[in-house]
């Protein structure tokens, strides 16, 4: 509750507005983190796209082996903004040239391109327009123009000083300033290299504990698509664990049939031990999609295309469950690696398993056909829609407490917030995500000791909705004469 300042409008008259209006938080569609490789792109930090056509300008048309950068494609394609990292190579290098001074004699500055790999030796930086203390400066990409500066100054407290025009470049990078004045010319970047180590699971690890900052990348979803190397899982269910506000989509190696894939979970001949998380799920088996981009037919991880049916199903809301008929379907996949029989779904929607597969339908076609979590105990945290409207009722609530720090902590702030949260889970029920709630905030949670220590704690309780994962139905032969009055 927020109480504007009175205000006087005459002599023994004053109005104040109370404002009681407190509502359930609507959030942002659901955002995925992504690490994966590209042929070009920035890798200095994480980038935040919402089009496909930013996607492919910034990282390029995605390769048959970028399953990071197709998998941002199916997410994007859904309606979801994704937050990706590229990874490279431990021995790449970026592409640079030295801009000499007007003079010939020294250097201006040096430019690099943002990102390792060859892609840099394809950027050009033209400077023109010199007189006494500023230039023109392009930058092109391919002979696109990627940056055009009409006046750039040599004045290093200017807001056109080159170092704060390329401050947030998606492109490139100025360093080594003398505040000289360039020679004009074009020049070429070189040397950049993808390097001869290829990616290893280091680099995927290092990329994905960027994602542990919560303040930085807002995400309700965590991939590294086809890593499924010990390492790069640990480091997935580790950050997805440690934020517990998103879930990771983990991947089993290619190859594996179903008996393999429920060892693979339950890490069987592995180091390390079972993947047991509720902030965690696996699908199952790897799929084939057309490349659009490229031609023919390529196979991608299961995480690649399972990005697509959470941004659908969020549409609807993050309270039901990402399968079936309704949300769960993949229209883009056209085969995959094995054709799983009722017996197998039932295997791996087992608890020894704990995957979900993905099942090619003859009518429906591909079709997401679980909502399991990785969690080995049996309770409402085992599926996907109760674990996601945890996560969504922990983000409301928190920012809803936000407006509570730093007030009084006495009995009229506890039932203010308990009122208040009341209206979140009144929500939560209308929508059918729990069917009963209750708020507790009051002395008993709040004791003299607790409210020393200016802590405010409320305790809330929510019954939540499970999904209809098998429906039986009896075909009832009555006999001639029977009253079949239908009964509602």
């Amino acid at each position: 509750m927020a109480i504007i300042e009175t205000v006087s409008y005459s002599p023994g008259v004053k109005v104040r507005e109370i404002d009681k209006s407190a509502y359930a938080l609507f959030f942002a569609p659901s955002t995925a983190g992504v690490v994966g490789t590209s042929y070009q792109g920035r890798t200095d930090k994480p980038v935040f796209i919402s089009t496909i056509t930013d996607l492919i300008s910034l990282f390029g048309i995605p390769r048959a082996q970028d399953y990071g950068l197709w998998a941002c494609v199916y997410a994007l394609q859904s309606g979801m903004p994704v937050i990706f990292k590229r990874i490279v190579a431990s021995d790449a290098a970026p592409a640079s040239v030295t801009i000499p001074d007007s003079a010939g004699t020294g250097t201006a500055f040096v430019i690099t391109a943002k990102g390792e790999g060859a892609w840099g030796n394809d950027i050009s930086v033209e400077i023109a327009g010199i007189d006494s203390t500023s230039y023109k400066m392009t930058v092109k990409y391919k002979q696109a123009v990627v940056h055009h500066f009409d006046y750039v100054s040599t004045d290093v407290n200017s807001k056109y000083y080159i170092d704060k025009l390329l401050e947030n470049s998606d492109w490139v990078s100025v360093s080594g300033n003398t505040g000289s004045l360039p020679g004009a010319n074009t020049y070429t970047l070189a040397g950049g290299s993808d390097g001869t180590a290829g990616v290893s699971s280091a680099e995927v690890q290092a990329a994905l504990n960027l994602y542990s900052d919560k303040e930085s990348f807002e995400i309700d979803l965590l991939a590294a698509p086809g890593w499924s190397d010990d390492t790069s899982v640990g480091a997935l269910v580790n950050v997805a664990e440690s934020r517990a506000d998103c879930v990771c989509l983990v991947d089993p190696p290619a190859g594996l049939d179903v008996t393999g894939v429920k060892d693979w979970v339950n890490g069987v001949g592995l180091s390390r031990a079972a993947l047991n998380t509720s902030y965690g799920a696996v699908y199952y088996p790897w799929v084939s999609v057309i490349d659009n981009y490229n031609g023919g037919k390529i196979s991608v991880p299961p995480s690649s295309a399972t990005l697509y049916v959470f941004g659908y199903n969020d549409r609807y809301g993050y309270h039901l469950a990402p399968a079936g008929l309704k949300r769960g379907m993949l229209p883009f996949v056209v085969d995959a690696e094995r054709k799983l029989a009722l017996g197998d779904r039932e295997v791996l929607q087992s608890p020894d398993a704990r995957v979900n597969p993905i099942v090619l339908h003859s009518r429906y076609g591909a079709v997401v056909w679980g909502q399991r979590t990785l969690q080995t105990q049996p309770t409402s945290l085992d599926r996907l829609n109760v674990r996601r409207y945890l996560i969504y009722l922990g983000k409301s609530v928190a920012a809803l407490a936000m407006n509570y720090v730093f007030e009084q902590n006495t009995s009229t702030l506890w039932k203010r917030f308990a009122t208040d949260v009341a209206k979140i889970l009144e929500y939560g029920k209308q929508i059918e995500a729990i069917s009963a709630y209750s708020v507790k905030c009051d002395e008993e949670t709040n004791s003299p000791a607790v409210v020393a220590n200016n802590t405010m704690r409320a305790e809330i309780y929510v019954v939540p909705v499970k999904s209809a994962e098998k429906i039986w139905i009896d075909v009832v032969l009555s006999p001639e004469g029977a009253d079949l009055t239908l009964r509602s």
